[in-house]
């Protein structure tokens, strides 16, 4: 048996997986502390006497177990993943908008893998989002076939930046990164209407509209990084990524054109004496005095 083998064996597959990722980081201290319990490891393998190699090897375990709690407890989430994230959020929002099909949900079906891990990674953010309307938007139909089209390159863009994502992530951290993102871009970038009709509809569109610059800009701001991890693809995925905001943008000011344009239902007051349509009212007085409410 291979020593790779035989420590995976020994100290879980998983833990020796993660450690030679961990090997593999610009952190310093990450790549450094990883590569000493590799040392250390292959250092007990070759101890002879099989009790004080057991010992060994239960305080490796332990030491392992430290070392990834400590980095698991303290890994803050990369810009891109921050991105990516804030994409599957748009994704299920428009969704949830519009009443379309989660995007990328039909491109992940092609791997299985994929699938499960952005099953893992966003069942908890699918319920999460809500849109605050009783029902979805009522749009015309070159409105709805403008989602529909921006839509399918949203899922297509949001498969073309999964490759970018780290591999171990805290979820509490990254949720609270990502709450600290939305109120300072929801301030920052704000979406006017000219009327205050339609308020929820108007409001929904506003969560839609901050989330496109997060991605655009974490993106962005994180290019020098995104090239070194895949070189070949970052300028076309980069360029797809402009491309899917510019015709997202153009679905949301459609949307924005109708919700201003849309005339809000008034309904007619009714009359307090309508009660008595067809009535005899010779005695009119008196009955003006009737509490008719």
């Amino acid at each position: 048996m291979s020593l790779g083998k035989k420590l995976k064996e020994i100290y879980g597959d998983r833990n020796i997986t993660v450690l030679v990722k961990f090997t593999e980081s610009d952190d310093d201290y990450m790549s450094g502390q990883a590569k000493a319990l590799f040392v250390d490891m292959k250092k007990i393998e070759t101890i002879r006497d099989r009790n004080q190699k057991f010992k060994y090897q239960t305080q490796m375990k332990t030491n392992i177990k430290l070392f990834l709690k400590d980095i698991f407890d303290n890994i803050i989430p990369s810009p891109n993943l921050m991105a990516f994230y804030t994409a599957v959020e748009l994704d299920v929002l428009i969704s949830k908008t519009i009443g379309i099909e989660i995007a990328f949900e039909k491109e992940v079906q092609i791997d299985e893998k994929l699938k499960k891990d952005y099953i893992t990674m966003t069942s908890q953010l699918r319920d999460a989002i809500t849109t605050g309307l009783e029902n979805k938007l009522e749009l015309s139909e070159e409105v709805l076939d403008s989602w529909k089209r921006s839509s399918n390159y949203l899922g297509k863009m949001i498969m073309r930046i999964f490759k970018y994502n780290e591999f171990m992530y805290n979820h509490d951290i990254l949720v609270e990164a990502l709450e600290k993102l939305d109120e300072d871009y929801s301030k920052k970038y704000t979406l006017n209407f000219e009327n205050s009709d339609f308020q929820a509809e108007k409001n929904v569109c506003k969560e839609i509209y901050y989330r496109f610059f997060i991605i655009q800009e974490l993106f962005e701001g994180y290019k020098e990084k995104l090239k070194l991890l895949s070189p070949e693809d970052y300028a076309k995925d980069i360029k797809y990524l402009k491309t899917t905001m510019t015709k997202l943008k153009k679905s949301l000011e459609l949307t924005k054109v109708e919700l201003e344009n849309k005339v809000p239902v008034k309904h007619k007051k009714e009359n307090k004496y309508s009660k008595f349509v067809g009535m005899n009212l010779k005695n009119w007085k008196s009955m003006e005095g009737m509490n008719v409410n």
